[in-house]
């Protein structure tokens, strides 16, 4: 594989947070705790948790509201047409 290749795949393979240990040929039982590659990915998997934390607060905040308004607007649709 041509090093252009190998760095393409690494960043597709870092982007969709997939762990190192996939198709791995030195993979066994105990490797995680051995095994630089993995302990690295965790701590970058942990850091980018740590950083999308408070997007996400807000995100799921954003999305609960809609959802308990579109609620809101079904029943009052339902009372409507059924006279309610």
């Amino acid at each position: 594989m041509s090093s252009i290749c190998q760095e393409t795949a690494e960043r597709v393979h870092d982007m969709k947070y997939i762990c190192p240990c996939k198709d791995c040929l030195d993979r066994t039982i105990t490797c995680h705790a051995e095994c630089d590659k993995y302990s690295r990915w965790r701590e970058d998997l942990d850091e980018r948790n740590r950083q999308n934390k408070p997007n996400m607060d807000a995100l799921s905040y954003t999305v609960e509201r809609v959802y308990k308004c579109r609620k809101q607007a079904n029943r009052l649709k339902r009372r409507i047409r059924y006279g309610q």
